[in-house]
């Protein structure tokens, strides 16, 4: 269910279940700060991939095995949308003065996505919402990388603030350009990867 506050964001419900899904997801990982993380983008991927599969339902997410690895390590998860990649990038904070992005997120050619979401997180207050978004191209050319905590951040007056011009523009703009190059990654020789692993 969606209530509207500014009728530009999008709001969605949290259920009971949906916390006790999201939490029951967080418990695999190894620290508090992990769980926590996990249990924000559980919620978020949840309450967003339901709302969107009303109109795509072939609307998916990383397999579910693969989430805990992920939020292991980073803040996000993708959802995907025919070619379109959505990065929904989860916050419990009130501030809404930038969009933070994990580097993965913008840089590993693998993992970068079209569209980024600024989504705040509020399992106390049963609710997620979705306050603006921008492009990897809006990331690479105007955002700002802090290289001590690989980061890219990009102030909410760049944000665009419309999810309604998102949405819109995801339905019948599919082919607009919304990435920047992204440069290939080195291959990894077998002996580094083996000292890497042990």
């Amino acid at each position: 269910m969606i209530q509207f506050a500014d009728p530009k964001e999008w709001w969605l419900e949290l259920s009971p279940q949906a916390q006790a899904t999201a939490a029951a997801q967080s418990q695999r990982l190894s620290t508090p700060a992990n769980r926590r993380r996990a249990y924000l983008n559980a919620l978020g991927l949840n309450a967003v991939l339901d709302w969107i599969r009303e109109d795509v339902p072939a609307a998916r997410s990383l397999p579910p095995i693969q989430l805990p690895m992920v939020w292991e390590v980073v803040n996000g998860t993708v959802i995907q949308l025919d070619t379109i990649r959505l990065v929904l990038i989860p916050t419990e904070t009130i501030d809404n003065a930038e969009l933070e992005v994990p580097q993965e997120w913008v840089d590993h050619p693998n993992w970068a996505g079209d569209y980024f979401l600024a989504v705040q997180v509020k399992p106390e207050s049963g609710w997620v919402r979705i306050w603006g978004y921008a492009t990897h191209q809006d990331l690479k050319s105007i955002g700002h990388y802090d290289a001590t905590d690989r980061t890219y951040s990009l102030d909410s007056e760049h944000l665009t603030q419309d999810l309604n011009a998102f949405w819109l523009t995801t339905q019948f703009c599919g082919t607009e350009q919304t990435q920047t190059a992204i440069t290939p990654l080195p291959e990894l020789p077998d002996i580094q990867a083996e000292q890497l692993i042990q």
